[in-house]
């Protein structure tokens, strides 16, 4: 049964000050319309073209189906259910998807300026180069002419969303609002936030490598462990917002927009040798803590030095820049190396057991034959700790021969990894991505692999 009911979301009227009804359908009769359109799409006899342009679907169930192509445009869909469900190019102007959950869903392409999603759960969503800009709708009459709605432009409204790991990659998103946005791990690369809102949103972990960021409002957001190669930042608003750990290309590091950004200090500056600090901490290993000093340097600038075959056990470098440095044959137990820029560093052979390397970011680092397991805990009755690289950026790494049995790596990226013979017994890969990654000769004998993105078989 259709019935009229209230105005369409964004206030959009006809022309004449009327505002346009939306129609109420129930859940059995949307099940008819979305069947019709699966068949229309699998060139079934009596399929049609889903039009729920208009309508009231709040609350309704909609997951796991196809509507790819479909025209939602000035639908309401408050708190509906989405999950999964393909829209692959669908019409989605100025749909209302308010407190929606469309996890998991497929919006690439989709047309969605002007769209609400305030507090909509995106979790894991693919919208590569989804539309998210403003526009202005059109109607036509009995005669079939167009005439413009009345609609006050506005952009597309993401305050509060949850898109965690979503892929928003091409994504035109210029002037969107985003305002406390959780956008934690996000494929966010080659996107158009130019002049965009995402004062306090959370960009954890998020990669925006040619990133258009002009006149991007990110007051107070945080940015820890986000890869920016090639992004631009002109205009860009940067008071208040946490880039620790992020990789920012060095040309944009002395332009006006980070002149307000903590800048990470560079050893040289410290005023200490490597060779006594190195010394410090080696006697503090040695006796328990009783004598020297733990080496303790988050947030610094070590590019340039060398740490082959030194004893960093327990040292704490979190946050820290490590690009290219070599650490071949290094004493590295239980070493905190979380959110550190390791890109390109050299870990051939070292005992990295233990290790905390949470976020840390290790795309294209050469880890052959590193021994990254569990250390055994002294007196602990047999009890050990895993190496911990849950949510690590290992894309494109050598990690030939390592051995990494009973590692954390939990949402860690593995793409185009060399894991030939590495040893992964009993790993935590759930929801690693292991996309072209190299697993010739791996073993993965009780590896927990729930979740796992791959191409091809893992064995």
């Amino acid at each position: 049964m259709v019935e009229p009911q209230q105005p369409a979301p964004g206030g959009a009227n006809n022309g004449a000050g009327q505002p346009i009804p939306l129609r109420v359908i129930a859940q059995n009769e949307l099940n008819k319309v979305i069947s019709g359109h699966e068949a229309y799409l699998s060139q079934r006899a009596g399929g049609a073209r889903a039009n729920l342009s208009f309508t009231d679907l709040s609350a309704l169930d909609l997951s796991d189906r196809e509507l790819s192509g479909a025209d939602l445009s000035g639908a309401r869909l408050q708190r509906a259910v989405l999950r999964g469900t393909r829209l692959v190019s669908a019409n989605m102007f100025a749909t209302d998807l308010r407190l929606a959950d469309l996890r998991e869903g497929n919006l690439t392409r989709a047309d969605m300026r002007g769209t609400c999603l305030r507090g909509a759960v995106l979790d894991d969503a693919i919208m590569v180069s989804a539309d998210l800009r403003e526009g202005v709708l059109a109607l036509s009459d009995t005669s079939r002419e167009l005439h413009m709605v009345s609609y006050t432009p506005s952009p597309a409204d993401l305050a509060c969303t949850l898109a965690r790991r979503a892929d928003l990659s091409h994504a035109r998103m210029a002037n969107a609002m985003g305002v406390q946005t959780d956008l934690t791990d996000a494929n966010l690369n080659h996107v158009n936030l130019t002049n965009a809102d995402l004062r306090n949103a959370n960009l954890t972990g998020s990669t925006l490598s040619g990133a258009d960021l002009s006149g991007c409002n990110l007051r107070g957001a945080n940015l820890q462990g986000a890869v920016t190669t090639d992004a631009k930042w002109n205009g860009a608003n940067l008071e208040g917002a946490d880039l620790r750990g992020a990789v920012v290309d060095v040309s944009w590091l002395t332009r006006g927009e980070f002149a307000i950004v903590k800048r990470v200090p560079r050893f040289a500056t410290l005023g200490f040798t490597q060779e006594n600090l190195l010394k410090a901490h080696r006697q503090w290993v040695e006796t328990s803590g009783v004598d020297g000093s733990q080496l303790i340097l988050p947030g610094i600038d070590m590019t340039g030095l060398n740490f082959d075959g030194a004893h960093l056990s327990v040292a704490q470098f979190d946050y820290c820049m490590f690009n290219d440095v070599s650490f071949v044959k290094a004493e590295m137990l239980m070493v905190n190396l979380s959110f550190a820029d390791l890109r390109g560093a050299k870990f051939i052979d070292a005992d990295l057991r233990g290790a905390n390397l949470r976020r840390a970011i290790l795309i294209g680092a050469d880890l052959r034959r590193a021994m990254i397991g569990p250390v055994s805990l002294a007196g602990h009755d047999g009890a050990s700790w895993s190496a911990d690289l849950e949510l690590a950026k290992l894309n494109a790494a050598n990690l030939v021969g390592a051995n990494l049995s009973g590692a954390r790596l939990l949402g860690a990226d593995l793409s185009k990894a060399d894991l030939r013979d590495v040893n992964l017994s009993n790993a935590d890969l759930q929801g690693a991505n292991l996309t072209e990654a190299i697993l010739g000769g791996a073993n993965l004998t009780g590896a927990n692999l729930n979740g796992v993105r791959r191409s091809g078989d893992l064995g």
